[in-house]
């Protein structure tokens, strides 16, 4: 079985790049040829996407006209819409957040954090408006985003794309990829192995997509919790924890580990000054600044929003029933592949 982590001379560089696109870091590492589908693909998808969401739309009761101010609406909560964090000690700041996220945010390659917030919208049973159906627009769809080519199905169940593409991937993408197909193309052991190693390795600072990978991969059933898959999550558990007592709760992960320990099951990780600390730092249009913005230091920042706001959600209702990160449908049909067994 051949190596993931198999970065070419300048692959650093291109992993710092991650860091821009994918959860805010990775603009995309794996070379275009092939591994994209075609843009007919994608503007098909965006023309069924735009059609179901205006006819949704119509038909729905919830939505009521909306005075827009600064890029966001002028009355919150949006009447009307339900709350059910409406008892959280940060409701107010997940509604400002919200509204960030669907009416302020307009930045290229939002399509990642469209996928994120349906996420939160179906864990949370959140108003349809932050629904992927109604967030993505032809635009989303349609512009220049490798890495939604490379990831559609995160976003579109039926979406296939052939391991052989799969396999011209590599690094914290090639991981990820090989989760979103876990039922489709069986994971051995040998690589969960890598994935922690992966993780361990410090000059690999980019491990969300890992992360991502190995909730999906349990989620998905395609792993028992052998040793390689235990060191796996456990080692993300520590790094996430480190950065945030090492690094402090303004730096580049920090909304990042607050969302995804818990998400790791790892929420006794989390000190109680975190959370109340990382919200404080809420800015007046909804959203959370991002570090690795260079122009306009200290604006709001989809990345950083998407995971305070998820943070926010968990710490206001914390034994909700756990939803799949993947849409059902985001599996193969027939039998599921076969479980890893501990040796």
């Amino acid at each position: 079985m051949r190596r993931a982590n198999n970065f070419r001379p300048g692959m650093c560089l291109l992993t710092v790049c991650f860091l821009t696109a994918f959860l805010g870091v990775y603009a995309g590492a794996a070379e275009k040829k092939g591994a994209a589908p075609k843009k007919e693909k994608a503007a098909e998808a965006a023309k069924e996407t735009s059609g179901d969401s205006q006819k949704n739309t119509t038909e729905s009761t919830t939505f009521q006209p909306l005075r827009i101010v600064g890029g966001i609406p002028d009355t919150l909560p949006i009447p009307g819409d339900a709350r059910p964090y409406a008892e959280s000690r940060y409701a107010k700041e997940i509604d400002r957040a919200l509204a960030f996220m669907v009416f302020k945010c307009r930045e290229s390659g939002r399509w990642i954090w469209y996928v994120l917030l349906d996420y939160l919208q179906r864990q949370y049973d959140l108003p349809e408006r932050y629904s992927f159906e109604f967030t993505a627009s032809n635009v989303v769809m349609t512009e220049e985003n490798d890495l939604r080519d490379r990831l559609l199905r995160m976003s579109d169940p039926a979406f296939m794309l052939p391991l052989e593409k799969i396999e011209e991937s590599s690094g914290a993408e090639y991981f990820l990829q090989r989760a979103l197909y876990c039922k489709d193309y069986p994971i051995e052991d040998e690589l969960v192995a890598q994935m922690a190693d992966f993780v361990a390795d410090e000059s690999n600072y980019v491990v969300s997509p890992v992360a991502f990978a190995a909730v999906i991969m349990r989620q998905s059933q395609c792993v028992a919790n052998t040793r390689n898959y235990m060191r796996l999550r456990g080692t993300l558990g520590v790094l996430y924890r480190e950065r945030l007592t090492k690094e402090g709760i303004q730096n580049a992960f920090s909304a990042e580990a607050l969302a995804m320990l818990k998400l790791l099951k790892y929420e006794k990780m989390l000190q109680e000054n975190w959370l109340p600390e990382a919200v404080s730092y809420q800015n007046e249009d909804g959203g959370w600044a991002d570090v690795f913005r260079r122009s306009n230091p200290g604006s709001s920042a989809p990345r950083a929003t998407l995971f305070m706001l998820w943070a926010m959600l968990q710490d206001a209702m914390p034994d909700v029933e756990e939803v799949p990160l993947l849409k059902p449908g985001a599996v193969a049909e027939g039998e599921a592949a076969e479980v890893i067994k501990s040796p």
